[in-house]
């Protein structure tokens, strides 16, 4: 049953003004959430009756309707509406259901609840409603609150991370956030959860695969998986950024039940970090943006360009009388499995690109190269730059290997093309290089 913001037929029955009635069948469907209550006074009321309604009658349709085959129909038509359930004033018109009747409301785990011959029907919809009301400012109470801790928690800088925990102590059960266009993973578990966490990966991992289109949806993902032996309800909320999918938060009902308040949460939290990791791309823009404009001129043909970037060049760290070669990397998307348009592939890449920067520059760092990389619309550009010895073809050679591998690990939806360029003494020089590796592209 779609899920629906109201009480359970549990919480109904547990009303004072329910006291001497009694569930007689469907007791499987007891945790079913009733949103509304309605009263049928004849048959005809079934063609505008809603999912999640909980029916209220007497027995007279029965009694008068002596057709088996009928008052099956009935219960059928209620569980195709996705009914809550239905509540029949049985007596004074029958001694008890008929026991095929109470045999199929067991089949189908719709709930029938014997009310007593004493209680008004009407009585009964304003209390339950009464209720489903109470329920429902309860919970914007509790949504409202936590919407703007999670506020609190952006305005702060604290982080995705710090969002992720606010889900899973507020659903109480564990959270995941993927982020695919960087490869991270963020988890929150209960220590009870760790022994299946291997699973859970495991799920994600299978969500991921490439025959798997839920990926590509930009909307939630309900689904009953099976962990540890038996199958409970996942939810999976896409984080979407300029009309992209950038990663997804799961939630699995491993502890507590998955319902209309936990959705709200994870709804909430899946816009504040998709407006953190907005916020975090458009400073990286800004920072990418200023080194490209000195890539730019230092490569260019104009002299007054070429030498304005020569005098900045020591901001950047760069010796201008060291060799340097430059590489370019070209992306395109190998998927459209959603007609993305070029637009949004341009979009999406450039994320992807200003992402990937800090991982290339660590690599620079590391193999004690000078570097610096710059971004263009369908890829990047890398400036590398060393004292010439032996040992710097044997490094050039492991940049590259291990950059293709960050490449490749960061994103399976990317295809990458590279073209290197020779080396040239002098960062004057460079646009030699450029030329270079554009044709080797």
């Amino acid at each position: 049953m779609s899920r629906q913001n109201g009480i359970t037929v549990e919480d109904m029955l547990k009303l004072d003004i329910m006291k001497g009635c009694k569930l007689v069948a469907g007791f499987k469907g007891i945790r079913n959430t009733i949103s509304r209550v309605n009263i049928m006074a004849d048959p005809e009321i079934m063609e505008w009756i809603h999912e999640g309604e909980f029916l209220l009658t007497t027995a007279y349709f029965f009694e008068k309707e002596q057709d088996i085959k009928a008052q099956k129909e009935l219960l059928n038509v209620c569980y195709n509406k996705k009914l809550a359930g239905i509540g029949i004033k049985v007596s004074p018109y029958l001694k008890e259901l008929p026991q095929e009747i109470i045999i199929l409301a067991n089949k189908l785990n719709l709930p029938i609840i014997d009310i007593h011959q004493s209680i008004p029907l009407a009585d009964i919809m304003m209390s339950t409603f009464k209720e489903i009301f109470n329920k429902q400012a309860s919970l914007l109470e509790r949504i409202e609150h936590l919407h703007e801790k999670l506020m609190a928690v952006m305005m702060e800088g604290k982080g995705v991370n710090e969002i992720v925990r606010v889900v899973h102590e507020n659903i109480r059960n564990p959270a995941i956030l993927v982020m695919n266009f960087s490869d991270e993973t963020i988890e929150h578990l209960y220590d009870k959860d760790i022994d299946i966490k291997s699973e859970l990966l495991k799920e994600i991992n299978d969500f991921y695969a490439p025959n798997n289109i839920k990926n590509k949806v930009k909307r939630l993902d309900e689904d009953k998986v099976l962990i540890n032996g038996r199958y409970i309800k996942r939810m999976v909320m896409p984080i979407i950024i300029r009309d992209n999918i950038y990663g997804h938060l799961f939630s699995w009902a491993t502890n507590m039940p998955l319902g209309g308040f936990d959705l709200a949460i994870i709804e909430s939290a899946s816009t504040t970090i998709g407006l953190s990791l907005l916020q975090d791309l458009s400073v990286k823009e800004v920072e990418i943006r200023y080194r490209s404009e000195f890539f730019e001129d230092l490569i260019s043909l104009d002299a007054k360009r070429k030498k304005k970037a020569l005098d900045r060049a020591r901001f950047f760290n760069l010796n201008p009388d060291n060799k340097y070669l430059i590489e370019v990397i070209s992306c395109r998307m190998i998927w459209d499995l959603h007609g993305e348009d070029e637009e949004e592939s341009i979009n999406y890449i450039r994320d992807f690109v200003n992402t990937i920067v800090p991982s290339i520059e660590e690599l620079v760092v590391y193999l004690k190269l000078e570097g610096l990389v710059s971004t263009k619309v369908n890829g990047m550009q890398i400036l590398l730059g060393f004292e010439y010895e032996k040992s710097t073809m044997k490094k050039l050679d492991e940049f590259n290997n291990r950059l293709m591998e960050i490449l490749n690990k960061k994103s399976k939806s990317i295809e990458f093309k590279m073209g290197v360029g020779r080396i040239y003494p002098g960062l004057e020089n460079v646009n030699k290089s450029f030329l270079d590796a554009l044709r080797a592209v």
